[in-house]
């Protein structure tokens, strides 16, 4: 049985719906993204072949793409979120685009071969960058992995090693189903990453205090001179600051030419509200780790040197948690009037009952007097 190709004009409505959809998102960058996709999405409907249904099912995932763009239009926060984890790549093909530089140290040694007649049965490698991903939760959908699981697989039997018991008594453990396990975790737990956008440095500081991901003995995703990270944070803005200023606060913002950042980042012309927008990136910022490297203490004369150091994995100040068992209190930074109020609690508990404290004698006294 034959299935008809898809009508030309159902691929020209298409179109133009998407098109309507892309032009009512709030960033440019969003609209750029989806227009690509887009346009990617019908090539790929138009040059697949008839058979198995194989464009059917092309042009039903389009759809669906397009119901997303619509609810997100309409507000709603699962479709936001999908949406903003498709093209910050969270998921789908730009994720592993950001993965791939990560993935591979040309500069590093190769493993030894677990058979030896067998060049492809070298374990796979962690660079510094994948494995500070891969053990901190903060960039990751699972639990952080321990840096000893990376060199042993826990899914690898105790038999694997040949001076345990079990393989005194069960015999050695198949090299074959070694190199598997090896490989299939390998593919599991890097599944599991929530990439960065950008890698930093931390010794390499800009002339406005900001980190610069721009080095040579750095490898980076690619989209360290695109600012994306630092667009998210300025849509986001300071998440204990009220998003909707006063009327003194409008009137004098637009007196005056210098307006801050954060109120001049976020999208104009969308008709919704902003309190919702600067809500969705700061639940993406939380989704967004921010990989750093810090150098040795050493003398950095060469290159070699300068590889030396560490990764660490960070989370943006302004991100929000949108569950609370991964999160710490959110709550404000202490002013200088919160901590006095807090000494003077904690001073009041120590001091000997029916006695006051000299702080509340103080304003006891004040307040008489006045």
């Amino acid at each position: 049985m034959s299935i008809r190709n898809v009508p030309k004009v159902v691929i020209d409505n298409l179109q133009r719906s998407f098109e309507r959809q892309i032009n009512r998102l709030p960033t440019e960058y969003l609209r750029q993204f989806f227009r690509i996709k887009v346009g990617d999405d019908v090539q790929a409907i138009e040059t697949a072949p008839t058979h198995r249904g194989l464009q059917n099912r092309k042009l039903k995932r389009a759809k669906q793409t397009l119901r997303m763009l619509e609810n997100a239009n309409n507000a709603c926060p699962t479709s936001w979120n999908r949406m903003l984890d498709i093209a910050y790549g969270r998921k789908g093909k730009m994720k592993w685009e950001l993965l791939d530089p990560l993935m591979v140290d040309p500069t590093a040694p190769l493993p030894e071969r677990i058979i030896p007649a067998v060049e492809k049965s070298r374990p796979p490698s962690y660079t510094p960058e994948l494995a500070a991903l891969l053990t901190s939760s903060i960039s990751r959908t699972a639990k952080a992995l321990t840096p000893k699981s990376l060199q042993v697989p826990p899914s690898l039997p105790e038999r694997a090693d040949p001076n345990s018991e079990q393989a005194k008594l069960l015999g050695p453990f198949s090299k074959r189903r070694e190199v598997n396990i090896h490989k299939r975790f390998f593919k599991e737990e890097t599944a599991k990453i929530l990439p960065p956008l950008q890698i930093s440095a931390l010794s390499d500081l800009t002339a406005s205090g900001e980190e610069s991901a721009t080095t040579s003995h750095i490898r980076g995703t690619g989209l360290e001179a695109t600012g994306l990270l630092e667009e998210v944070k300025a849509i986001s803005g300071d998440p204990w600051k009220h998003p909707t200023p006063t009327l003194r606060g409008r009137q004098s913002a637009s007196e005056s030419p210098n307006t801050p950042s954060g109120e001049l980042a976020l999208p104009t012309h969308t008709t919704l509200p902003r309190r919702f927008l600067r809500r969705r990136f700061q639940q993406l910022l939380s989704r967004l780790p921010i990989v750093t490297h810090k150098p040795s203490m050493k003398t950095q004369s060469n290159a070699a040197e300068k590889k030396s150091g560490r990764f660490f994995v960070t989370r943006s100040a302004g991100a929000l948690l949108s569950d609370r068992r991964n999160s710490v209190s959110h709550y404000p930074t202490a002013s200088a009037a919160d901590v006095a109020w807090y000494e003077l609690a904690e001073s009041e508990k120590k001091s000997p009952k029916g006695k006051k404290n000299t702080a509340l004698q103080d304003i006891d006294k004040q307040k008489s007097e006045g």
